[in-house]
């Protein structure tokens, strides 16, 4: 054997060698002990046979993972031979390496006459002794999970092979048209970014209209109220609901009674209506009120705070009650009064309070937008922006031209409307 300096094998045999070599295998496989013996105790015969001694007493290993990617590719190979139907030619020249695969995809093949040919030949020959040296050799026994692993490649090939073949047949040849079955991820992110710009675009108009719908809710509880103040009015001499009053007296202490059992809470007056069932407390609330209570009792006698209230009514403090058929453009009920908020005092109790620092012509803020329903006497229901029902006209949430409120400010005459809590 010849030696490389850079590998401490050498990496091909002499041509010396290479003939011991094959004269030993030949004889082995010939079963020829005698030509064995002969060839053995030559000088290049016992290197030779030394080698093989080393190499039978190396350690066997384990089936590897590289077993099953050889399988794997043994596979193939004889998959793409059974379907191209193509004989594997021996050509002259060919190394013992290339005639040995030529032998094996030859006979996975099924082409047994192309494997004759090769196996009769010379090299052909050699490398069939081989083989038959190879089968003597005891069987290594393979992994207990090598079969498993084997499958579980060849599934896996398939179905990515199954994949490929689908996509194949679907993809567009040069100059067609692409499909709608061809649906890739630049269109799906086209389609994607025209809904979330379709979304943008149509979600204030849904808030528009939601909010619409809930202002046109609040004008029909109004409208509900109406029909129960006119019964009201009709069986009450044509008085709008009033207690007995006292000129004052404090009107926005809103569920908590006077000690002289004074009336202090001008929408007490109008709950008068559910006290004698002329309307309901679900007519009594606006839809954008979320602390409106669904249910009090007929025999209540208030609201038990500011902000269960929905709508301010007509200030009941004047001096005379109001008479409906005296006026036509008297607002007597409208969304709540901005000027005057609630607000928690230091015993925790909720008080109103005057707030004027957005000035008297502060419009409502009840529907998401400037503005409010308002229900005139004549029981009709405006939507007005201002607190107006014409421009330039009377200021429904402000008594005449009072600036600041104490709560105890009534109505310049019975034609001023003076919508408080």
């Amino acid at each position: 054997m010849t030696p490389n300096r850079d590998n401490p094998l050498p990496a091909q045999l002499s041509p010396s060698d290479a003939e011991t070599l094959d004269s030993l295998l030949e004889a082995a496989s010939r079963g020829d002990d005698i030509g064995y013996r002969q060839v053995a105790q030559t000088e290049r015969g016992r290197r030779v046979t030394q080698v093989l001694g080393l190499i039978s007493e190396l350690p066997c290993e384990d089936a590897s993972d590289d077993l099953v990617a050889r399988t794997m590719a043994r596979i193939a190979v004889a998959v793409a031979a059974v379907r191209k139907h193509v004989e594997v030619p021996i050509a002259a020249g060919q190394t013992d390496f290339d005639l040995l695969d030529a032998l094996l995809e030859a006979k996975s093949a099924g082409n047994l006459e192309a494997a004759r040919s090769a196996a009769h030949t010379d090299r052909g020959r050699r490398v069939t002794h081989w083989l038959d040296i190879i089968d003597l050799l005891p069987a290594t026994a393979p992994a207990d999970d090598l079969v498993s692993r084997t499958m579980a490649r060849i599934e896996k090939q398939t179905r990515r092979e199954a994949v490929v073949a689908h996509i194949d047949d679907h993809r567009p040849a040069a100059g067609d048209a692409v499909p709608a079955i061809a649906f890739r991820w630049r269109e799906l992110i086209s389609v994607a970014a025209m809904l979330m710009i379709a979304v943008s675009l149509l979600w204030p108009i849904m808030a528009r209209t939601r909010s619409d719908a809930l202002r046109v809710a609040c004008a029909t509880n109004l409208s509900k109220t109406a029909e129960g103040m006119g019964h009201y009015a009709s069986n009450n001499r044509q008085l709008l609901p009033r207690y007995a009053t006292t000129l004052g007296s404090v009107w926005w202490n809103v569920g908590r009674p006077s000690q002289s059992g004074a009336v202090e809470s001008n929408s007490a007056h109008l709950y008068k209506l559910r006290r004698e069932n002329y309307t309901s407390i679900a007519n009594l609330n606006c839809p954008t009120n979320g602390e409106a209570p669904q249910q009090l009792a007929v025999s209540a006698f208030d609201w038990p705070n500011a902000r269960a209230i929905s709508y301010s009514y007509q200030n009941q403090y004047s001096p005379e009650p109001i008479h409906v058929g005296r006026a036509t453009e008297l607002v007597v009920l409208a969304d709540k009064n901005p000027l005057f908020t609630p607000t928690t005092d230091a015993h925790g109790d909720t008080v109103m309070s005057f707030d004027g620092a957005r000035g008297l012509d502060t419009p409502g803020n009840r529907h998401a937008q400037p503005g409010q329903n308002a229900l005139v006497i004549d029981g009709s229901v405006r939507w007005r922006e201002t607190p107006t029902l014409k421009d330039g006209g009377d200021n429904f949430y402000a008594a005449g031209n009072v600036q600041t409120y104490r709560g105890t400010e009534t109505p310049a005459d019975h034609r001023d409307s003076f919508v408080v809590p």
